[in-house]
């Protein structure tokens, strides 16, 4: 590679004739996605040791539990949002890192409610079956044709997983 001088002095590049194998790079640990339980962990930590420590002084102490990336704004973030982030920890499941964002959660609750019917009269609802009650239930409901979703197999999926409903499919067909 030239030097090229007047290229050299743009703002966004920098000249560096070392190369990059000889010389260590400074990088910033990759950023941890916390889930609601770890957040739950270090709001626990935060308010055990609030009286006695700093924020600043926590930070060590959360890296050591694990907590590699965490740093003052972070902590601050958490406490800011304690009261939402217990709330979605009772509301989802320990692992999950966001709160689902349901399009149609009225025509989700009577989907989960007729799944559940079908459970206890013993029968197992395919994929298909899913879907199909999803439409009717917003043909039920009368959500005009521009606000429904697809209910495709993606959608599916994620209904699925969502609401803790078995992933697998059976015979190719649920």
């Amino acid at each position: 590679m030239s030097h090229n001088p007047s290229f050299a002095s743009s703002s966004n590049y920098r000249y560096n004739p070392v190369s990059s194998t000889t010389q260590p790079r400074s990088r910033h640990p990759i950023r941890q996605n916390l889930t609601y339980q770890q957040k739950i962990q270090v709001l626990d930590f935060y308010q055990q040791n609030r009286h006695r420590l700093s924020m600043e002084s926590m930070i060590p102490a959360l890296r050591a539990m694990g907590f590699t990336t965490i740093c003052q704004s972070t902590i601050s973030r958490f406490v800011k949002n304690e009261s939402k982030i217990r709330q979605c920890a009772e509301e989802q499941r320990g692992h999950v890192k966001r709160a689902s964002i349901v399009v149609l959660p009225e025509v989700e609750e009577a989907l989960v409610r007729w799944i559940e019917e079908q459970q206890q009269t013993g029968i197992s609802a395919t994929g298909d079956a899913i879907i199909q009650k999803a439409r009717e239930i917003c043909d039920e409901l009368n959500v005009p044709e521009d606000q429904r979703i697809g209910f495709s197999r993606g959608w599916l999926d994620s209904f699925k997983k969502r609401n803790g409903l078995s992933v697998g499919r059976q015979g190719g067909t649920g």
